[in-house]
């Protein structure tokens, strides 16, 4: 079985529930075939599921998972790899945010340039998004993120990216144009 392979079959045992054998398959492949594709696997799965050990416990393995995630973005950048590392920051950013209540603009910065990146790469209408959140984070008040925003929003009904371009209408004190949205 090759690298390939073993992910389609971790990935369709894991969609079965069936944790603990798709880790020992994403594992497998980082020992029989290592590269930024099966470091980024398991590394999401690690970020994102924890570690579950023989006993049927699962451990919380962000810290594994990232190590892994920026392990895959270091030997190759692809707009997946760059997309996970930012969204490890994002929670990086939550949960330094909930502990303090600051914002941290070096990981929003950090995470904007990874988005950015990404984007170079291949472009995506979720990335543009989240590389315009990550922007707002830096500078509320960034123009970039109104106009911005302003072209998403025709092409990208969802509706959390709706809400956003509205609360960024109304700071930019362009509330009849937040309201003509709402109508």
């Amino acid at each position: 079985m090759n690298a390939f392979e073993r992910n389609e079959k971790a990935l369709d045992i894991l969609s079965k529930g069936k944790f603990l054998q798709a880790q020992q398959l994403f594992f497998e492949n980082v020992r029989m075939a290592p590269s930024h594709e099966t470091y980024n696997n398991l590394g999401w799965y690690l970020f994102t599921e924890g570690l579950e050990c023989k006993n049927g416990k699962v451990r919380n393995a962000e810290k594994l998972g990232t190590y892994y995630l920026q392990k895959a973005e270091s030997i190759r950048h692809t707009s997946v790899n760059l997309n996970n590392i930012a969204y490890v920051m994002e929670i990086q950013r939550n949960l330094a945010y909930c502990q303090t209540g600051v914002e941290s603009r070096d990981i929003c910065r950090a995470a904007y340039e990874y988005t950015e990146k990404a984007l170079q790469l291949k472009y995506s209408n979720e990335a543009e998004y989240n590389r315009l959140r990550f922007l707002y984070l830096c500078d509320s008040r960034s123009t970039e993120v109104l106009s911005g925003l302003e072209k998403l929003s025709g092409q990208f009904d969802e509706p959390d990216c709706i809400e956003f371009l509205l609360n960024v209408l109304c700071i930019h004190a362009r509330l009849h144009e937040c309201l003509e949205r709402l109508a």
